[in-house]
């Protein structure tokens, strides 16, 4: 048998529409080799990531494909982002009309047969949705990931933003303005709640992860390493422009996590030691304050300041990797602790906190690592204030660098996922309400029976009709749940629900931006009878106790008789 006819990029198969699946036998049986072969995919309209994994056994010594991914601007291939793995699903950003090379090598023992199998999936760009997790990258070149909960509780990747750049440190106010670091490129990006640029402003903040919104005042506070253990915090408005600057004079470690009172007087900060407290400065006096508490061991924190003043603190211990928030009121004052247990920090990558979308006090959002089986997840979770229940927790696969971060495996949890080392926030802005459709089926289709509905959880109208094919469409849906659909009874009519999302139809969940179908179907039993559909009646009759002829002749004398019966 002949070698494949693919061992070169410029005789790659063509993938001409994702999704994609196939196999290839990548073995010259004259030689015993498994060939390196070529793949490629030129980049379609609304193409935003696309998704490619090649395998193969999954057998200790067998056939384990390594895949790459090439762009070819003049005639040589050249590695795109360094993307390179094995067994491993890759995600990456694309251009429109530009075409992707995937070069999959063997890297295990040669055997015969070896079959290489592919998959390939893309993302495409739907609208941001207030309450939608974002996550940056921190890797050059990987897009702004937006997670969402468009499909109920179950948050996938619903998009991705290309051009925000990479850094460590980012922050959304109210309005949906959001700043972020471009740790590669020594400035700052601010965008507007549609993601169109504001302004870049010059800063080198590296790749700390000090950028706070504050949503009293709405203003961003930046800080950064002026030399000298000298770190200034900058307030900029939604414009970009200076507000003030102050310098901390701080000695020792860095500064770490911070977050300005609401009435921006008071700024509260903490260092990288090991056992240093919450700090305190006076923003109108430009002088330091006693601190607010003592930290506990670790050596990680994070700051958010809530919209009633009090102060949630975040400490990761890398000794024991326990993590654990407390809240303080400005006095210093602790009014509650949540211990989050153990929890795992790849690279060195310790929890982070975010604001709810909310505006309120009652509430914040945590973001930490684990290790679950074969994969590497970011759990984020919505944490109450007042006892600290889990409102929401959401699990997301992590890949790093656009590489799947799991262990190889038959069976990954997911084909995109965020990078594991970055900021996220939990959007303020975009589309808020959701829609639920009711569908009227039935069979025998055609039927003209009218069916009634009651609608409860507050949708309007409270009550309609439908029949085959017909429809009643609910906009503007409050998200949450506790909706429902319930069709009065018809006799000799049964009745099913299908629910796109999987609520139980006497409780509908709908998230924002979110569209639930409801497919409410009736069928006329028909075994062992005659379905006669008689000219003016609604209800339609059914004849089933005689053994049905081979042929039969009905007549009906009146148009608007009720029955017509065999031998009359």
């Amino acid at each position: 048998m002949a070698p494949p006819i693919n061992i070169d990029w410029t005789t790659a198969i063509n993938i001409s529409s994702l999704p994609y699946l196939a196999a290839q036998d990548v073995t010259d049986y004259e030689t015993g080799i498994n060939h390196t072969v070529w793949y490629k995919y030129t980049a379609q309209a609304a193409d935003l990531l696309v998704g490619m994994w090649g395998y193969g056994y999954f057998t200790y010594g067998q056939y384990r494909p390594e895949l790459r991914v090439y762009t070819v601007p003049i005639a040589t291939p050249v590695p795109y982002l360094s993307i390179s793995a094995v067994e491993k699903p890759v995600q990456f950003p694309v251009v429109v009309g530009t075409t992707y090379y995937f070069e999959f090598s063997p890297t295990g023992a040669d055997v015969i047969p070896a079959f290489l199998s592919i998959e390939g999936e893309r993302t495409v760009n739907l609208p941001l949705l207030r309450g939608s997790i974002l996550v940056n990258d921190d890797t050059q070149g990987f897009p702004l990931i937006v997670l969402s909960s468009a499909d109920g509780d179950n948050y996938n990747v619903r998009s991705a933003i290309d051009f925000v750049p990479a850094g460590e440190a980012g922050d959304v106010l109210p309005s949906g303005v959001s700043l972020w670091s471009d740790a590669w490129n020594s400035n700052l990006q601010m965008y507007d709640a549609s993601f169109n640029l504001i302004t870049t402003i010059a800063s080198d903040i590296g790749f700390t992860i000090s950028i706070r919104g504050n949503r009293g005042n709405n203003l961003f506070y930046v800080a950064r390493f002026a030399g000298s253990w000298h770190w200034t915090v900058t307030a900029y408005d939604e414009t970009g422009a200076v507000v003030d600057t102050w310098d901390l004079l701080l000695t020792g470690q860095g500064l770490d996590g911070l977050a300005a009172s609401n009435d921006g007087t008071i700024l509260y900060f903490s260092q990288m030691d090991a056992l240093t407290p919450i700090r305190r400065w006076d923003l109108v006096n430009n002088i330091a304050l006693s601190d607010l508490a003592a930290t506990a061991a670790g050596g990680n924190t994070d700051i958010l300041v809530l919209d009633d003043d009090s102060i949630v603190v975040a400490n990761f211990n890398y000794g024991t990797g326990n993590f654990t928030v407390r809240r303080y009121d400005p006095s210093g004052t602790l009014l509650n602790t949540y211990n989050f247990g153990d929890v795992d920090f790849p690279a060195g990558t310790p929890p982070r906190l975010a604001y709810a979308a909310d505006f309120s006090p009652r509430s914040f959002w945590v973001w930490f690592h684990l290790t679950i089986g074969d994969s590497q997840i970011s759990r984020f979770q919505h944490v109450l204030v007042s006892d600290g229940s889990i409102l929401a927790s959401v699990d997301s696969a992590e890949y790093e660098g656009g590489i799947y971060e799991g262990t190889a495996t038959p069976n990954p949890d997911a084909r995109f996922g965020n990078s594991f080392s970055c900021p996220f926030v939990v959007f303020t802005q975009g589309e808020t309400t959701g829609t639920i459709v009711v569908i009227k089926v039935t069979n025998p289709t055609g039927s003209p029976q009218v069916f009634d509905f009651t609608a409860g959880g507050g949708l309007s109208p409270s009550t309609f009709q439908l029949s085959d094919g017909e429809s009643q469409q609910y906009d503007d849906v409050t998200p949450g749940s506790g909706y429902s659909i319930t069709e009065t009874p018809v006799n000799n009519w049964n009745t099913t629900y299908d629910v796109s999302n999987g609520s139980p139809i006497n409780n509908i969940s709908v998230a924002a931006g979110e569209t639930v179908t409801v497919t409410v179907t009736n069928v006329f039993p028909q075994v062992g009878g005659i379905y006669i559909l008689v000219p003016g009646k609604r209800d339609d009759t059914l004849w089933t106790d005689f053994d049905p002829p081979t042929e039969v002749d009905v007549k009906i004398p009146n148009p608007f008789a009720r029955t017509a019966l065999l031998g009359e």
